[in-house]
């Protein structure tokens, strides 16, 4: 065989192993893709004239998944809202529409508001990244600061984080217990006497997981919820005294927006 002929099938068959190998791993491909993919923490201030409002910036924390849609929830509060932002994706300044998933009972759920973020790659590798937005609100308005956390790109395996979970849903205001096999799969129950199945699929070799979750059982419980996952030793949730810990974190809503779960989970036993 002539040298440029087998230069030309080398090529060929290695972008035929590429495809092979994204279509049997689209987690991992989808990952790749969304830089953005991670956990994240930082605040978020109100502002309205002269200067930022009383008791904020108040920080949260969350995660964005593969696709670009990020769940985040404030820390330190007894209940709490869940902000949902699509679109995290690429470079630059982007239009992210944000719905907000009320605390359980409390009130009907708004509209999308479109905040302006700026997606800023961080490191030597890009690997990490910092969002930062803004909302106006008209006579006033928010900032929004997130940076990518560090235990993202922890190698974590489900085999080894198995066990029985318990703690506290911050959305839903009740206890819960979960417990997750070596295989993903999530099973529980809650205090408002609701039940809970679902999957914890990986997200390339990220510490992040997409969750879907099934709430059935009483009136309070509401259905498929999708969302995210990711494993920590801090109580973001300051529901544990702050103390460090082996914590397991699920924030999610329903395709609608009007129901959601934020559960910050503490590793009890296998």
């Amino acid at each position: 065989m002539h040298k440029p002929n087998l230069i030309i099938g080398l090529a060929i068959v290695m972008v035929l192993l590429l495809a092979g190998a994204a279509h049997a791993n689209p987690a991992a491909a989808t990952a790749v893709s969304a830089g953005t993919a991670g956990m994240y923490a930082g605040d978020t201030t109100y502002y309205r004239y002269p200067g930022p409002v009383a008791a904020t910036p108040k920080r949260i924390f969350g995660a964005v998944g593969a696709d670009g849609t990020g769940y985040f929830i404030a820390v330190a509060a007894s209940s709490s809202d869940i902000q949902v932002f699509q679109k995290l994706h690429g470079k630059g300044q982007v239009s992210s529409p944000e719905r907000e998933v009320l605390t359980e009972g409390r009130g009907v759920a708004r509209g999308a508001q479109n905040w302006q973020i700026e997606i800023k790659p961080k490191g030597a590798r890009g690997n990490a990244y910092a969002l930062h937005g803004t909302f106006n609100c008209g006579d006033c308005y928010i900032a929004l600061n997130l940076r990518m956390q560090a235990l993202t790109h922890q190698h974590v395996t489900l085999s080894t984080r198995a066990g029985t979970y318990q703690g506290f849903d911050i959305n839903r205001l009740s206890k819960a217990v979960i417990t997750l096999d070596s295989a993903g799969r999530l099973t529980g129950s809650d205090a408002l006497g609701c039940r809970f199945s679902g999957t914890l699929t990986q997200v390339g070799a990220l510490n992040l997981f997409d969750a879907r979750v099934q709430i059935a059982g009483a009136s309070a419980c509401h259905g498929s919820m999708t969302g995210v996952a990711f494993f920590d030793t801090r109580d973001w949730s300051a529901q544990f005294s702050g103390a460090s810990g082996r914590y397991l974190y699920l924030i999610g809503a329903s395709s609608d927006f009007s129901h959601g779960f934020a559960m910050a989970l503490a590793y009890q036993r296998k």
